[in-house]
C-alpha cells in the first residue's frame, strides 16, 4: 500500500489534537513531533498518512516507519522517498537512514540509495546512529561501522531499545544496561516498568511506562524521579506493551479459573485478534476493560436465592487478588441493606490481600419484610470503587410449610387454628 499525503496543513496543533486516537510514538528532543496513529503533528503542521505511524526518527529529515513502509520526509512534510518493507526498527542521523528487516540491517543515504546490508544474530528490534550504528536485537547489542564492519557484539539478551552518545544505553524491557564504546558492560539497573525511551547526554534519562522519568548519573546513581503527564492517549512501544499486558491477563485468568471468567476470556480472544491485526490502541482499550472486569469479579459477594421473612441468613464476601499489586484499604459498605434487613455489621474494613491470597467474611442478616428489593453493596479499595447490585426476593413463611415443619411435634390443624 502506497502512502499518500492526504493533507499537509498549517494549523494550531493545540486546538486539533484528535483525542480519540492513540499516540504510538513521539520525538520531543528534536522538536515536538507527535504521531496520533496515522497523523503526524509538529510545528503547527499536520501530515496525514493512510496507515498508522509506529516509529519516528528526526534529524535533518523526518524518518517514519509504518506497518508496510519506510518513508523519508523533509522538514516541510514532503515525502522524498518511500520503500515498501515491513521494517522492525528505524533510525536517521545526518546523511544516513537505517532500518531493520528481520535479522538484516539496511543502511541507506538520504536519497534512498543503498549503502550496505549487514546480517546480525537475532531479529533487529531497535537502532541508533551516531559515530557508528548500534543495533539492538533479540540476542543483544551489535556495533557496526558505516562500512559494514562489526566492531563488537555483546549478547546480553533481548534488547528492545538502544541509544548512543558517549556510552551505549540498552533496554531489556525493564532493565537498563550501560555499555562502553568498546562493548564492555559498565553497570545495570532494573525498574518495575518497561523502558520506552532514553536520553543519553551528561546524564541518562529513562522514560518508563506510566509516566515516571528517572534521571541517573553516568555511573548509575539515581538523582531524580519525576512524573510526566500527557494530554493525549499515549501507548509507546505498542507491540511490546500490549503483548506484555496480554500475557499478564491470561496468567490471571488462569488463576481465576474457579470464578468462571467467561466474559473476560472472550475479551482476551478479541484482544488477540486485534493485536495480530496491529490495531494496538483498540487492543489496549479492551485489555483495560478486561482488567477492570477481573477486579470486579475477584470481589465475590454471595447472597442466597431462597430468603424467608424473619429467617436469618448470611451474606458471604470472598475477596481474591490475582494482581501483582497488593489489594489494600478495603472498605465494605452494607448500609443500603438496612432499609429491608437487620444486619450485624453495616460498615467494616478488611485486611490487605497479596497476590494469590483470598479472605472470607460472613455477615448475619435478618429479612424484615416480604417483597422484591434491589440493594447495593459498595466496596472501596486502592483498586478503586466497585458497586454491586443485587435483586433480592423475600418470601413469607407459608402455613403448610409450618404444618409439615411441626409434624414431629404432633401438632394438629385444630391446634394451629386455636
Amino acid at each position: 500500500m502506497e502512502n499518500k499525503l492526504d493533507e499537509i496543513t498549517e494549523v494550531d496543533v493545540t486546538q486539533i489534537k484528535p483525542k480519540e486516537k492513540w499516540v504510538y510514538c513521539r520525538e520531543l528532543f528534536s522538536g515536538n513531533y507527535l504521531c496520533f496513529e496515522n497523523i503526524l503533528y509538529y510545528d503547527n503542521t499536520r501530515i496525514k498518512l493512510d496507515e498508522p505511524i509506529f516509529s519516528i526518527s528526526v534529524d535533518t529529515h523526518i524518518a517514519i516507519k509504518t506497518k508496510r513502509n519506510v518513508l523519508l520526509l523533509d522538514k516541510e512534510g514532503k515525502i522524498i522517498w518511500q520503500k515498501k518493507t515491513k521494517a522492525s526498527a528505524i533510525a536517521h542521523f545526518g546523511e544516513y537512514l537505517a532500518f531493520g528487516e528481520k535479522k538484516k540491517l539496511r543502511l541507506l543515504n538520504i536519497r534512498g540509495e543503498k549503502i550496505l546490508t549487514k546480517k546480525v544474530k537475532g531479529k533487529i528490534l531497535s537502532i541508533d546512529l551516531k559515530d557508528f550504528a548500534v543495533v539492538g536485537s533479540e540476542k543483544g547489542v551489535h556495533a557496526i561501522d558505516y562500512s559494514g564492519k562489526i566492531l563488537w557484539e555483546n549478547y546480553i539478551g533481548k534488547v528492545t531499545l538502544v541509544k548512543e552518545d558517549g556510552v551505549i544505553a540498552a533496554a531489556l524491557e525493564n532493565e537498563l544496561c550501560i555499555i562502553s564504546h568498546d562493548g564492555e558492560m559498565l553497570w545495570r539497573q532494573k525498574f518495575d516498568r518497561i523502558i520506552f525511551d532514553m536520553v543519553v547526554e551528561n546524564v541518562i534519562k529513562v522514560y518508563l511506562l506510566g509516566g515516571e522519568v528517572v534521571t541517573l548519573t553516568l555511573d548509575g546513581r539515581i538523582t531524580q524521579i519525576e512524573k510526566e503527564t500527557y494530554d493525549y492517549k499515549f501507548l509507546p512501544l505498542p507491540w511490546l506493551t500490549v503483548r506484555k499486558e496480554f500475557e499478564k491477563l491470561n496468567e490471571m485468568v488462569k488463576a481465576a479459573k474457579k470464578l468462571k471468567p467467561k466474559k473476560i476470556k472472550k475479551l482476551s480472544k478479541h484482544v488477540e485478534k486485534l493485536y495480530k491485526k496491529e490495531e494496538y490502541g483498540s487492543a489496549y482499550e479492551l485489555l483495560n476493560k478486561a482488567m477492570n472486569d477481573l477486579k470486579v469479579l475477584q470481589m465475590q459477594v454471595i447472597i442466597p436465592k431462597k430468603i424467608v421473612v424473619n429467617r436469618p441468613f448470611e451474606v458471604i464476601l470472598k475477596f481474591y487478588n490475582f494482581f501483582d499489586e497488593v489489594l489494600e484499604n478495603i472498605n465494605v459498605d452494607l448500609t443500603d441493606l438496612e432499609k429491608y434487613f437487620e444486619i450485624s455489621e453495616k460498615l467494616f474494613d478488611l485486611p490487605q490481600i497479596r497476590k494469590g491470597m483470598h479472605i472470607e467474611k460472613r455477615v448475619n442478616v435478618v429479612p424484615m419484610y416480604e417483597g422484591f428489593f434491589v440493594v447495593e453493596i459498595n466496596i472501596k479499595s486502592n483498586f478503586g470503587e466497585i458497586q454491586k447490585k443485587f435483586e433480592v426476593r423475600v418470601k413469607r413463611k407459608r402455613l403448610l410449610f409450618s404444618i409439615f415443619q411441626r409434624k414431629e411435634e404432633k401438632t394438629t390443624i385444630l391446634d394451629l387454628l386455636k
